[in-house]
Parts: structure tokens; sequence; C-alpha cells
């Protein structure tokens, strides 16, 4: 979790900017994050942050089609939204 700490800042910093905006913040053990539902801005879905999940909706325990879907390339069902940004969570730089 350290290595990623500026990018954790940065998730941070707009989640708690998102608060006064309808914003609510949990933490996501199966996530490994902290995150920030119904974040106000954005065009929907979620984006990742060191261990900071911003999240447009409701529930991270929605279907999403990743950008391999998306391209065709992937013949797997949709995955779980939680399960695809935590998969960010563990990416190293």
């Amino acid at each position: 979790m350290a290595w990623t700490l500026p990018n954790t800042l940065i998730g941070l910093l707009a989640g708690v900017a998102g608060l006064p905006f309808g914003a609510r913040v949990a933490w996501r053990g199966a996530e490994l994050a902290l995150v920030f539902r119904r974040w106000p801005w954005g065009p929907g879905g979620a984006i990742t942050f060191g261990n900071v999940i911003l999240h447009t909706g409701h529930d991270l325990d929605v279907a999403c089609s990743t950008y391999e879907h998306r391209a065709g390339r992937c013949e797997h069902p949709l995955v779980r939204l939680g399960d695809h940004e935590r998969a960010h969570v563990y990416q190293v730089p």
C-alpha cells in the first residue's frame, strides 16, 4: 500500500471533495479500498486511485464490461465492477 500512497492521496482528496455533493464513503475489505460511492462527477462507472475507488453508482456489485469486452476480444462473461476495480488496486506501476 505504501508504494501507491501519492495516488491514494489524490483519490482521498477527490473523494472528500464529493462528500458535500452526496458522495458516501466506506471501507470495502473485498476490494481492499476506501470506496466513495455516489461520487457526483464523471461520465459514470468507477476509477481507482491507489487504494481509493471513486464510483458514481450506488453499489460495486453490478456487472460491467471491460475494455476487452468493448473491443470484442473477450469471450468471458461480464465481470463484477468491484472485482474489476480491485484488479486496479493490485496493479503495480
